[in-house]
């Protein structure tokens, strides 16, 4: 807060109450002059200057350095993979049944595959990676629910990671990366984009 202090003190220095008065009258929306007018501005300036210093003492925390940093990781392990797959998955078992008979389609982390595909092209994987880590960062409070319809293989020279999305429930699983198992997400910053990469190897699939 020193620093809302200074700004404080810079700024009832240089104000001037006649400063106000030579503004045209259609901006004079309360008839407060002299020390109302000072007192009114300084409260003002407290407001706003706390205000700014809650916005970046939020972005500043521990959590939310550590959130984007894990993000930020999971991110560049996309783009620079050795291999990516995508699957369409059914977001309700894998299991089929019929009166007779038992069957298993292939699965992908518990969930039935339902169309899969290796993607190459350096834009595609970078749309997925850079949407999905801008949705992570943004991402807030996930539903309930938890129904992916979204799967991705990560083949890294270190290893696989493992992501299954719901656009949904506004949420992500990740199996790879221990320090986020699970994150929030904001649909509106990937959903298209991860539908424009599924569309273009899965064009008979519904959403």
């Amino acid at each position: 807060m020193n620093g809302s202090r200074v700004i404080v003190r810079s700024h009832l220095q240089s104000f001037k109450p006649s400063a106000f008065r030579q503004l045209p009258k259609k901006f004079h929306l309360y008839p407060l002059q002299g020390e109302s007018m000072r007192i009114l501005l300084i409260v003002l300036i407290v407001f706003v200057s706390a205000t700014l210093a809650r916005a970046v003492d939020s972005v500043a925390r521990p959590e939310n350095t550590a959130k984007i940093s894990s993000t930020n990781a999971l991110a560049f392990a996309i783009r620079t993979a050795t291999q990516i797959e995508i699957f369409a998955l059914d977001p309700v078992t894998p299991v089929r049944g019929t009166e007779n008979k038992l069957f298993t389609l292939p699965s992908f982390s518990g969930h039935a595959i339902l169309e899969s595909a290796t993607i190459t092209d350096p834009k595609e994987i970078q749309l997925l990676a850079d949407s999905l880590a801008n949705a992570i960062n943004a991402g807030k409070s996930p539903a309930w629910c938890f129904s992916p319809r979204h799967g991705l293989r990560v083949k890294t020279v270190t290893g696989e990671l493992r992501l299954l999305v719901c656009f949904a429930c506004s949420g992500v699983k990740i199996e790879g990366v221990p320090s986020l198992s699970f994150a929030p997400i904001d649909p509106s910053l990937a959903r298209q984009q991860w539908e424009t990469v599924f569309a273009a190897h899965f064009p008979a699939r519904k959403n």
